[in-house]
């Protein structure tokens, strides 16, 4: 080489790529070469995952075909000018719309109306197959004086706020609706009617500001969103996102405290040995201090007495304790009848 760049010359340094396909440049070259077809189909449930218009899928001069690109989830956000939050919020639109696709298409293989919707929804949510409204009229008047029973219209908004906090189906509706909202169509809001229907009555869910005004127990409180007016001689159907229940705590509440506890092993000396080093000697040493103790133990047998020496006071071995009370206040063992008895019986045998 003598240095001189001419214009029409190339140099191939490295060569990478990702096509429909395939993967990297000895795919492509490979499809290339065998005449590999890359274009795929897609079925009516994963295009209307992937966002197509319903119409425009049942179209039928609609083609259900493209060329689509594998793992895409893996490109280089960086070089494409995406930071990396965009990069993440992409990764988790396209695992969203891949388990919307299994779900759609497991939902299109079932034959039963209520299968189909469990199919969808995953579990996440009990479905209420279509019933009849047993005391509709009861209902519906309770429903027509939700305004009345609530008061402030925000109260709903802030009691369903909290509870989306503290319980997983409330919390599931609460992104639900959050995620409608950012596109432009947020949930209606909330009806809520309360059984037994009193005209009076408060909302339980209001804060109530003396124990006089605290709601009665045995009180129904129901949360609902759905067409209105609603239509109480027709039959209902619909999802129940959630149900608990929730006492409101009293002011003061007896309680007690339990405590289990393994009793420790140690326990305190029963009998104390005093003694001083022997001599003159201002330490203890080893010799000394064995010695005293073997002397101590030694003296201990010698002094102690067995059953045969105690007679018949053996017979009080292991002694057992038995409550007198005297002054007749309380429960006592008594042996006063079995003297009496016993002295009977000695003046029989002597008489």
């Amino acid at each position: 080489m003598n240095g001189e760049i001419v214009a029409e010359h190339i140099a191939i340094v490295g060569m990478a790529c990702r096509f429909p396909g395939a993967a990297n440049l000895i795919e492509f070259w490979s499809n290339l070469a065998g005449g590999v077809e890359s274009i795929r189909s897609f079925s009516e449930a994963a295009l209307l995952a992937a966002g197509v218009d319903p119409e425009v899928v049942r179209d039928p001069a609609y083609v259900r075909r493209a060329a689509a690109l594998d793992d895409v989830e893996s490109f280089d956000a960086a070089l494409f000018g995406l930071t990396a939050r965009e990069a993440e919020l992409l990764r988790q639109a396209k695992s969203v719309l891949k388990d919307m696709d299994d779900r759609l298409t497991r939902e299109a293989q079932q034959t039963d109306s209520v299968d189909r919707v469990k199919t969808v929804f995953a579990g996440t949510v009990k479905l209420v197959p279509a019933f009849d409204v047993v005391g509709g009229a009861e209902l519906g008047q309770a429903l027509s004086g939700s305004a009345t029973l609530v008061g402030d219209a925000f109260q709903p908004v802030k009691w369903f706020q909290r509870a989306a906090r503290v319980h997983a189906g409330a919390g599931r509706l609460r992104r639900v609706g959050l995620y409608t909202g950012a596109l432009g169509t947020p949930l209606p809001a909330f009806e809520i009617a309360q059984l037994p229907y009193k005209s009076s009555a408060r909302w339980v869910a209001l804060p109530f500001p003396t124990e006089d005004e605290r709601p009665p127990s045995g009180r129904v409180s129901i949360a609902l969103l759905g067409p209105t007016p609603w239509p109480l001689n027709e039959p209902w159907a619909g999802l129940l996102m959630d149900e608990w229940n929730e006492p409101i705590p009293l002011t003061a509440e007896e309680t007690g405290l339990a405590f289990h506890y393994d009793d420790p092993g140690a326990e305190a000396a029963q009998t104390v040995l005093v003694a001083v080093p022997p001599g003159n000697a201002e330490f203890w040493d080893l010799p000394s201090l064995l010695a005293t103790l073997n002397e101590t133990f030694d003296l201990a047998k010698i002094r102690a007495v067995d059953g045969d020496l105690l007679g018949e006071l053996s017979q009080a071995l292991p002694a057992i304790y038995l409550a007198a009370n005297p002054a007749q206040e309380t429960i006592e063992t008594d042996f006063a009848e079995l003297r009496i008895d016993d002295a009977r019986i000695m003046k029989m045998d002597l008489g």
